[in-house]
């Protein structure tokens, strides 16, 4: 610890209990409010801010019990909480995190931190996960500097965070952002992932994302955004009433996506908007009340069994020398054409119901 100053060190086999106690660090020093190594600890009713090099560290093994609650975690330099030791699994439950220069907790490499019940706000990124295991459960994460959850990858070390049941919103950039090859982020059952000032789920540089059940809506660009080499599978989530695209894929090497019994509705641009991508598989969503309903560019997805219904332009646009396969869709009530097909599009189109719109099939070669 040469040239840190901690106001408390709990060293390797010591216990320690912690009630009630307020530290305050020094920003013109290298002070740290509390260094955790291989030891165990319960830290309850506690402030500590003001520390140049963060509030609390931990450097734990898989026997160590940390349990920090009921705590603040404020106004701190480089980050709130850092938690490092492979398989070591600390608590961090019902305190308010906030103000912090860097992420307000910060989960190292194959670490499996329980984060439950906090409140995380105003900090750089409100979680950093590095190829890490947490559990991200029933937190309130919001107005963040950046993006509200981030995952990122080490060396292609596995990321498989599971975050449930968060409400994530106002963050100034993405809600959760998932990046790196062996990143495998599950997000689910999220309460409201929205007014986030970017996307609410953004996926990219080779990162996998799992959605399911989650509630993704009023983000000011898409609902959920999964660039280029990403990929993501997509189920049984209410996406609504985003300012772009409710769904976006698409961009060099975007295969293997999955979006599949969504509600997909009242977005005030695309439902699903899909370009320059390869082989996807959109099935069995309901897609209503956005401006169009799906939109391809240059894009070669399975579109089967959905029911694209009253939208406020084309139920189903293709462009650019797309060739989708188009099958057994309900394609009603739309109030511009049913399907448009233009720019040297084509592909396998055939059963699909289209009715109730100005024109049910329109094409032109422009």
């Amino acid at each position: 610890f040469n040239g840190i100053i901690p106001a408390m060190i709990v060293n390797d086999g010591c216990e320690a209990s912690l009630k009630k106690c307020e530290i305050k660090g020094n920003k013109n020093y290298s002070t740290i409010g509390i260094i955790l190594k291989n030891c165990d600890a319960k830290i309850t009713e506690c402030k500590i801010h003001n520390c140049r090099l963060g509030g609390i560290l931990m450097l734990l093994t898989k026997n160590n019990q940390v349990n920090i609650s009921s705590s603040k975690i404020l106004f701190n330099d480089m980050l709130g909480i850092q938690c490092l030791g492979a398989e070591a699994a600390p608590a961090i439950e019902s305190c308010k995190i906030e103000n912090n220069n860097g992420p307000g907790i910060s989960v190292g490499i194959s670490n499996q931190a329980t984060i439950q019940k906090n409140e995380i706000r105003l900090n750089k990124y409100g979680i950093e996960v590095l190829s890490a295991d947490p559990l991200i459960i029933s937190n309130k994460i919001d107005k963040n500097y950046a993006d509200g959850i981030v995952t990122r990858v080490y060396e292609e070390l596995r990321c498989e965070p599971q975050i449930f049941n968060n409400e994530i919103s106002g963050n100034k950039e993405n809600g959760i952002h998932v990046m790196g090859a062996g990143n495998f982020s599950r997000i689910d059952a999220n309460v409201f992932i929205g007014y986030n000032k970017k996307a609410g789920v953004r996926v990219c540089l080779r990162g996998h994302a799992i959605l399911l059940k989650n509630n993704i809506g009023k983000n000011l660009t898409q609902g959920v955004l999964v660039v280029e080499t990403g990929t993501a599978h997509i189920e049984r989530n209410k996406v609504f009433e985003n300012i772009k695209a409710n769904i976006a894929i698409g961009g060099l090497s975007s295969v293997n996506n999955n979006i599949i019994e969504n509600e997909i509705s009242d977005g005030r641009c695309e439902g699903i908007f899909a370009i320059e991508c390869g082989r996807a598989y959109i099935l069995r969503n309901n897609i209503t009340g956005n401006h169009d309903g799906i939109v391809m560019v240059t894009a070669i997805p399975v579109v089967m069994t959905n029911k694209i219904h009253k939208n406020k332009s084309n139920g189903v646009f293709m462009l650019k020398d797309s060739r989708p396969i188009l099958k057994g869709n309900e394609i009603v009530e739309n109030e511009g054409m049913g399907v448009y097909i233009r720019d040297k599009s084509c592909g396998e189109i055939e059963r699909n119901l289209v009715t109730n719109a100005s024109l049910s099939l329109v094409l032109t070669s422009t």
